[in-house]
């Protein structure tokens, strides 16, 4: 049986999932959702900016253990596109929950500068980057001495390519590409910027 703040997590994730817009998603209709009363709600938020922060802070848990399933075996190139797939499905699946922490940031923002994510978190997301990129090193493939800003970096310019022609729904026309084909050369960018 799940416990209450699961309960509660994932109402909310399924409100915004659902495109409730932010000011109907009161504490009262998240407790609705969850199947619990309202002030149980408060007995673990003070507030629903920060009952909002904590349940981005489930997804991305959630969210870390899938991508953390993928980096477990494998050549740098498999684990690199494991990890890839992996990142554009949470997103597609999240479409609204992305929308939805764009579009409120100044309603989170005041949590998010109080509470922030947590360290462990961040950390994870990068040893597991780091692994892939360490993978790549013993393959001879990366350089050596390769920075924690480096590798975020690299992986943000790839992302944003893959982002870039899922927004838009397809490559401009000058760009005559398969899906397989953007993620072998997202891949071979990411090689040559860290080579």
């Amino acid at each position: 049986m799940k416990d209450k703040k699961t309960l509660i997590f994932e109402a909310a994730l399924e409100m915004i999932s659902s495109g409730i817009p932010e000011n109907e998603m009161t504490i009262s209709a998240i407790a609705k959702k969850a199947g619990i009363g309202k002030g149980t709600v408060y007995e673990y938020f003070s507030s629903k900016a920060e009952l909002l922060i904590e349940t981005v802070n489930f997804f991305i848990d959630i969210a870390t253990r899938r991508l953390t399933a993928v980096v477990s075996t494998g050549s740098f190139r498999e684990q690199f596109f494991s990890f890839l797939k992996q990142v554009g499905s949470i997103i597609d699946e999240n479409e609204r929950l992305f929308s939805f922490l764009f579009l409120n940031q100044d309603v989170l923002r005041i949590e998010f500068e109080r509470k922030g994510f947590s360290e462990n978190r961040d950390k994870r997301l990068l040893e597991l980057l780091e692994k892939i990129v360490d993978e790549g090193q013993r393959e001879k493939l990366l350089r050596e001495n390769i920075s924690q800003i480096d590798i975020i970096f690299s992986f943000i310019s790839v992302s944003s390519i893959m982002n870039f022609s899922k927004s838009c729904r397809k490559l401009p026309k000058y760009v005559n590409m398969t899906k397989d084909e953007l993620f072998e050369y997202c891949y071979e960018m990411f090689v040559r910027i860290l080579s």
